[in-house]
């Protein structure tokens, strides 16, 4: 992998990522608190967002929710070139009410607007230093999102996996901080929890308890930076038993609830 840029701060990152001749290869999948944009400048990949699959290429823009799993497989034997942008709307004082939308996907050959956008990106960040292009860098980032608020269709529809997939993740959703057993999902839904990790294990690469507690964690994450206590938001989250919250917390952002933690977490 070549890294073209690489910028973070406590509220966004942006990145410029050549990955070379990797195809069929899978990257990790992860979940995190921010809203993410991948633009393709070249490649074709395979994305999984949740249980929605997506083939991406040239111009693609892929658009990420905090706090949904994704991941995606390298399709071409051309270099896989990407622009990765990771931001918190409400620090950067965008309405989150504008981005709540159901688009994902983007053919941006039909949106010559944010086309161009993502090329100023590109040029700008070769071309000053990168106090300017910082500067540059989040007028658009605002951009980019008024620009996709306009939009109502996506231009590339979704595959859907396996079909039990859909109502377990809304069952999941919906009932995050009460569920403790994998059997809560089985036994509401009528279905093996054998079953259950089968798919998961197929579908998103994560077995359905580490699911559930990763979400939870990014959760109590977002409720401790906003000022709530450790031990009450463990509590909000559905965790019984503190220790546990804070053995798994450490495990996954690599620091204790007290301490500041990367802005992604296995973020690729």
């Amino acid at each position: 992998m070549r890294t073209i840029a690489n910028i973070k701060s406590k509220n966004y990152v942006f990145n410029h990522l050549i990955y070379d001749n990797a195809t069929d290869k899978h990257f990790a999948k992860h979940s995190h608190a921010l809203y993410e944009m991948i633009y393709i400048l070249n490649g074709e990949v395979d994305y999984v967002i949740e249980n929605r699959h997506y083939r991406a290429k040239k111009s693609t823009l892929i658009l990420i929710k905090p706090y949904t799993y994704h991941y995606f497989t390298i399709k071409s034997s051309n270099n896989y070139e990407k622009i990765g942008i990771l931001f918190n709307p409400s620090s950067l004082r965008i309405d989150p009410s504008i981005i709540n939308s159901p688009l994902e996907i983007l053919d941006c050959n039909h949106y010559a607007i944010l086309d161009s956008i993502f090329q100023k990106l590109s040029y700008y960040y070769k071309s000053f230093s990168e106090k300017i292009f910082v500067d540059l860098f989040l007028p658009l980032i605002k951009e980019i999102v008024f620009n996709l608020s306009l939009i109502k269709e996506p231009s590339i529809a979704p595959q859907y996996h396996t079909p039990i997939l859909s109502p377990v993740l809304e069952y999941i959703n919906t009932n995050l901080y009460s569920i403790n057993r994998i059997e809560d999902i089985s036994q509401a839904l009528n279905i093996s929890a054998s079953y259950l990790k089968a798919v998961f294990k197929k579908e998103l690469k994560i077995q359905p308890k580490k699911y559930i507690n990763e979400k939870k964690l990014l959760t109590a994450h977002q409720l401790i930076s906003s000022g709530k206590k450790a031990t009450i938001a463990s509590e909000q989250c559905g965790f019984t038993n503190y220790s546990t919250f804070y053995r798994l917390y450490r495990a996954y952002f690599g620091v204790s609830p007290s301490e500041d933690i990367p802005l992604s977490p296995n973020n690729n």
